[in-house]
């Protein structure tokens, strides 16, 4: 018996594929930051050490965004060597300030710049005409961003570099100099686009996950958990043993040691457990219950 190949299956046979990674860009953005010592709190029967972080960005100001109504927003969590410390993640008005307790030496601040939920468009109504009603010239009407546009600005992660902070260094409760200090924010090196283009695939494709092109994003510095498998490593490790490729069409969630995981069954376990375990029991765990690289918290 004779088998003809068909047109589709030549070309997928004749499949040249192209992968590679690069650093997620994002663009700089200049911030003022102040870190005050606040004074002693006691906290679990325990003497803490309680400190501020306050911030000044001009995100949106060439657009025309107003500080206190715009689409996106800065983000912040303060860990020490041990445990996260101190964090602003978004509340119904936004805040450019954050309050931590701890008695370490040492903080890293992660900032992301992430969507505001509350952003709300302004959209004029004015009409000058005679036939309209005085009573409604100057109409400002308030209308909520759908969904699809917050999707579309929100697609990857917006991340910056980690910034240390030494808050052995005091003068007058304003630490290491940081009354105000202009602190420039760049890309985070380790958030990288995995870029796969498969040059013989049909176009459109039937099978989009594995399309003419597909782009994600990776932490490379992070514990990465393959939510089919179960099997924890880092995701440089992942990218040196599947490549760039196969990683593009892995499910990954990140393992973050210092927050807790609760299963099925009610017991906690923090993720430098997990981490330490190498690989879990998926059947154990709601799927949500391990966040994407699209809303995690950075470390």
């Amino acid at each position: 018996m004779l088998l003809f190949p068909s047109a589709r299956t030549a070309a997928q046979s004749a499949t040249k594929n192209i992968s590679w990674y690069q650093p997620y860009f994002v663009p700089s953005n200049e911030v003022k930051l102040s870190i005050i010592y606040e004074g002693i709190l006691n906290y679990k029967n325990t003497e803490l050490k309680w400190y501020s972080i306050y911030w000044q960005d001009t995100l949106g100001v060439k657009q025309g965004f107003s500080p206190y109504n715009r689409p996106y927003e800065l983000k912040i969590i303060v860990r020490s060597r041990d445990a996260i410390v101190g964090r602003y993640t978004g509340l119904s008005t936004q805040m450019t300030y954050c309050n931590f307790i701890t008695n370490a030496k040492k903080v890293t601040i992660h900032f992301w710049m992430d969507k505001n939920q509350f952003y709300t468009k302004e959209i004029s109504t004015r009409q000058d005409s005679d036939s309209v009603n005085s009573k409604d010239r100057g109409l400002l009407r308030i209308e909520t961003i759908n969904a699809s546009e917050f999707g579309e600005m929100f697609k990857l992660r917006s991340e910056y570099d980690a910034i240390k902070i030494n808050l052995t260094k005091t003068n007058q409760n304003i630490i290491d100099g940081y009354d105000k200090k202009v602190v420039k924010l760049e890309s985070n090196p380790n958030i990288v686009w995995l870029d796969y283009i498969n040059k013989g695939a049909l176009n459109p494709d039937p099978m989009p996950r594995i399309g003419p092109n597909y782009k994600s994003v990776m932490a490379l510095n992070r514990y990465l958990l393959n939510r089919e498998t179960g099997k924890i490593k880092k995701g440089k490790r992942w990218l040196l043993l599947k490549g760039v490729r196969k990683c593009c069409k892995i499910d990954f969630a990140v393992i973050d040691p210092q927050l807790e995981y609760k299963d099925k069954y009610g017991n906690k376990k923090y993720g430098k457990s997990l981490i330490k375990s190498k690989k879990i029991d998926l059947k154990s765990y709601h799927y949500s219950e391990f966040r994407s690289i699209y809303n995690c918290l950075p470390y």
